[in-house]
């Protein structure tokens, strides 16, 4: 079961990502023959979009993130006090750093999927703001709409986002 809710949530986000980096490939390929105004309209449409995406998956999987973190290194501590207390037989040590590795990885891969969600809206920020709208009031306009947006990340149950941060301070 966990299995296929990680894999379900990373898919989602990464999802998400591919999105956000279309929306900047629309941007850094401009031209002339294309009209900015109506580009940005679409992508700040489609922004609007993933920003409600976000908010269904915030509150589907945020529950569920923050309880395996939370549960993984509490069972890795409670392993390592445990190994810690029998004979350092490599059996055992092969069997808790086997544990300890599933454990690391389970919580690092939705770690690492938060930390690329944010990534890849701050490198979105940085596309919108390579085009060339110095000087169209319209156009200044709607890219300072589009910069005022804080960088997309994923929060569990309103307490902390997920990244690679939360990874190095729960484990």
């Amino acid at each position: 079961m966990t299995c296929s809710i990680q894999a379900n949530f990373c898919l989602l986000v990464f999802r998400m990502i591919c999105e956000l980096r279309d929306m900047a490939h629309l941007h850094a390929h401009l031209d002339e023959s294309t009209d900015p105004d109506s580009v940005i309209r679409q992508c700040i449409n489609k922004y609007v979009l993933l920003l409600k995406y976000r908010d269904s998956i915030q509150n589907m999987f945020g529950p569920i993130i923050l309880q395996m973190f939370i549960s993984n290194a509490l069972q890795l501590c409670s392993s390592l006090f445990v190994i810690s207390q029998l004979k350092a037989s490599a059996r055992n040590i092969i069997f808790f750093a086997a544990y300890a590795i599933t454990k690391i990885s389970e919580s690092c891969i939705c770690a690492f999927v938060g930390s690329q969600l944010i990534t890849e809206s701050e490198d979105f920020k940085d596309a919108i703001v390579s085009i060339n709208w110095y000087g169209n009031k319209r156009l200044t306009s709607l890219v300072l709409i589009a910069l005022n947006q804080r960088p997309m990340s994923l929060v569990a149950c309103h307490y902390t986002v997920i990244s690679l941060n939360i990874l190095v301070s729960v484990s």
